[in-house]
């Protein structure tokens, strides 16, 4: 008997209902249940829940956008505010330790290999629930000359990923209208800075360095080490190197 397809029989209404009740993890799940869906969760809930959770970001966004959605899409946002890619998408490539196989028993573990173990478990995963992007972090990163340009960003101290020698705080952002940022015309100038690392968040294949194309402040003598990366569509990812356990907010 051939298998029945039970969300393509229910109304469009009702299926709108149904996923904008859900939590964020059973709606990752539906994205690969059904075909009728994906379209569903890409023009309706995700924009009910990007609005949800931040409302002035989503405001800000559409206030100049030709279209009805962010640049990068409503996908890209949601990822954005709900999500945290992982070390490897933040420019931190590490390798497991040999040591100890890691498995879903993280009990078995003590001290040094307990941090281990999660460090390295550590890769795109649900954001801490309480974050939320203020374009306030994002006026501390930018180098004087950028200030006017808006990006917002998360608290990265809410992110954490922990080995035996570094704090690495994840953090994930998006400008608002970046075609017509003075940060896009300077990147967009040349392909000095033009990196080969995908989008975090959406499907661009290139990104720029942030940093050495000294479009954030330059990290001084004895503060956290940072690199973060932008693609065209606004869409950021950083992260603090913290060798000694400092907090910078």
């Amino acid at each position: 008997m051939a298998s029945v397809d039970i969300f393509s029989k229910l109304d469009h209404d009702v299926l709108i209902k149904i996923i904008s009740d859900l939590d964020l993890k059973d709606l990752g799940r539906l994205a690969c249940v059904s075909k009728k869906l994906c379209p569903i969760l890409l023009d309706f809930c995700y924009k009910i829940k990007c609005t949800q959770k931040n409302p002035a970001l989503v405001s800000d966004l559409l206030s100049d956008a030709v279209s009805s959605s962010p640049q990068g899409g409503w996908a890209g946002l949601f990822k954005i505010l709900f999500c945290c890619p992982g070390l490897a998408q933040a420019g931190v490539h590490v390798e497991a330790s040999p040591k100890k196989a890691v498995n879903d028993d993280v009990d078995d573990f003590s001290g040094d290999e307990y941090f281990r173990v999660l460090f390295f478990r550590m890769g795109p995963h649900l954001a801490w629930e309480g974050s939320r992007l203020n374009y306030e972090y994002g006026n501390y990163l930018l180098d004087d000359r950028f200030t006017r340009n808006c990006l917002y960003l998360s608290d990265w101290s809410r992110c954490e990923n922990l080995d035996e020698k570094h704090n690495y705080s994840i953090y994930r952002g998006i400008f608002i209208n970046f075609k017509q940022t003075m940060i896009w015309r300077e990147l967009n100038d040349g392909e000095e800075h033009k990196v080969d690392m995908k989008c975090s968040f959406c499907p661009c294949k290139h990104t720029w360095d942030l940093y050495t194309s000294l479009c954030f402040k330059q990290t001084r003598a004895g503060e956290p080490v940072d690199r973060a990366f932008v693609c065209e569509n606004g869409h950021v990812c950083g992260v603090w190197i913290d060798k000694h356990g400092q907090k910078i907010l």
